[in-house]
């Protein structure tokens, strides 16, 4: 199933729900991201602190 909503710019854009995986909208698909994203860094940085030491 399809949706189209228009985006800010005038163009109609196509939001296919199989594209959404298991999320239902693109806000909570966002949300996820933006989750993803702060504990991939939050590992990284644990990972640099534990092999450089503390830096100032």
């Amino acid at each position: 199933m399809e949706t189209t909503k228009k985006s800010s710019r005038g163009k109609k854009a196509i939001e296919s729900k199989k594209s959404l995986g298991r999320y239902q909208s693109m806000d909570e698909l966002s949300a996820a991201k933006m989750e993803s994203s702060k504990e991939f860094i939050a590992n990284l940085d644990m990972a640099l602190f534990k092999k450089n030491g503390h830096i100032e």
